[in-house]
């Protein structure tokens, strides 16, 4: 076992949605199946429908543990994973779904993260950071782009100006100079950026969180994105022309990865934080590690918990989904 894939479970109403992305996971090739063990993470009480949903016969030729948790909060998940003596290590939210070729390709590549100064390896995601700028770019015609930079323009970041306890003024405020999106002049002035606390006592690291991005909140926009991809479900699960693109940018969130499971601990010493998008961001900066994105590869990962009408994006995906 080479690589094990650690998949984050939370609510109990994303279970269809997760049993389709798992669905996916099934249907790679054996010779990739033979270099991972899947880890599931979910609450004891869930106990029988987890243990009913690995049973069946599509997973039997998959190496399975599931870790049964009387206090599945998702920061005490993760030192569970990177106890692990696999070289590298997956994290996957139970939000996400990616195509079986996705996977195949990750899987196959993920020696780039031995070989050079990658972070991270990443598949493009609706919502990730900076990947939604390049979904956007290859799955869209160029007048649906125009739409979506039009959202981010209009709506902007202006309903979050002090999320987190920082001060985002100043983003909005760049925003709104902005004639045009542009994605590549947008991250260069978050790296510049350093939001100021609006709430005492916040940690320092906190001059870190950049993960602001107008399409991260917007319903809008993640109702668009979302009707895109479930119209276009053969890019969402086919065999396209991917290819790896290395690209640093002032900030990495994106809800599945590959890394070097060494990576992952490593960066856990850098600051305690409920999730795990600041310490891989920091670690990888002064590493001058920069993360590998697979490019014209799709992947659906809902919405954020701080996204406009999250619960309804899920509930869309999920019944869009499960009635084909």
């Amino acid at each position: 076992m080479t690589l094990q894939i650690n998949l984050f479970t939370s609510y109990e109403k994303r279970f269809k949605f997760t049993s389709l992305a798992l669905n996916q996971l099934t249907k790679i090739k054996p010779e990739n199946k033979e270099l991972i063990s899947l880890h599931i993470y979910c609450n004891q009480n869930l106990k029988d429908l987890w243990l009913n949903e690995v049973s069946q016969e599509k997973y039997s030729d998959l190496d399975i543990v599931l870790h049964l948790m009387e206090n599945d909060e998702y920061i005490l998940k993760v030192p569970m994973a990177q106890n692990t003596d696999a070289e590298f290590s997956c994290k996957w939210d139970d939000d996400v779904l990616i195509g079986s070729p996705t996977w195949d390709y990750m899987i196959e590549n993920m020696n780039i993260l031995s070989t050079s100064k990658t972070s991270v390896l990443a598949p493009q995601l609706t919502n990730g950071l900076p990947t939604i700028d390049t979904f956007i770019q290859d799955l869209l015609s160029p007048e649906d782009q125009k739409i979506t930079h039009k959202i981010f323009l209009e709506e902007g970041i202006k309903t979050v100006l002090d999320i987190w306890g920082a001060d985002y003024r100043g983003v909005q405020t760049f925003i709104e100079s902005m004639s045009e999106w542009n994605a590549d002049k947008y991250w260069n002035f978050m790296e510049t950026y350093n939001p100021k606390a609006t709430r005492p006592h916040l940690p320092n690291n906190y001059q870190w969180a950049k993960g602001v991005h107008p399409g991260r909140f917007s319903y809008t926009y993640n109702k668009f994105i979302a009707d895109k991809i479930l119209n276009n479900k053969e890019k969402l699960y086919g065999k396209n022309d991917f290819y790896i693109q290395p690209k640093d940018t002032a900030y990495f969130c994106n809800n599945i990865f590959i890394t070097k499971t060494s990576f992952w601990k490593e960066s856990f010493a850098i600051l305690r934080d409920g999730y795990d998008e600041g310490q891989l961001t920091i670690y990888a900066k002064q590493l001058n590690m920069t993360p590998a994105y697979i490019r014209n590869s799709f992947g659906i990962h809902m919405a954020y918990g701080c996204t406009h009408r999250q619960s309804e994006i899920e509930e869309y995906y999920t019944t869009q989904l499960c009635s084909n």
